[in-house]
């Protein structure tokens, strides 16, 4: 893994200067090895609350389709404020500032 993290941050550095590859190594392992949540995210004005959570990822475009979004919810890839939805029937009332995950890699800051 070391030289997995080595190679990645050579390639980065290669195009983007040797600061973006140290950037990159840090985001990394921070999202990916700690399971922190990022500093940026899009941000996603929800249309209304509380919402279907079928819904809600079709909204915010985390999903292709309302199918997708439902498998991912049986496979608990979904995960709001790091509490996992089970159900594809849950309707979430949204607060500001919460954080949606879908899977490992796509992350939503909620709004109202």
């Amino acid at each position: 893994m070391l030289y997995k993290k080595q190679l990645g941050r050579e390639i980065v550095a290669l195009y983007h200067g040797s600061e973006a590859g140290i950037a990159a190594q840090e985001h990394f392992e921070k999202v990916f090895s700690k399971k922190e949540i990022p500093d940026e995210m899009p941000m996603h004005k929800v249309s209304e609350s509380p919402i279907n959570i079928v819904k809600l990822l079709a909204e915010c475009g985390a999903c292709a389709s309302n199918s997708e979004a439902k498998r991912l919810i049986q496979q608990a890839a979904v995960t709001i404020d790091n509490e996992k939805l089970a159900s594809i029937e849950s309707s979430i009332s949204i607060s500001e500032g919460m954080v949606l995950k879908v899977g490992k890699r796509k992350f939503f800051r909620l709004s109202l």
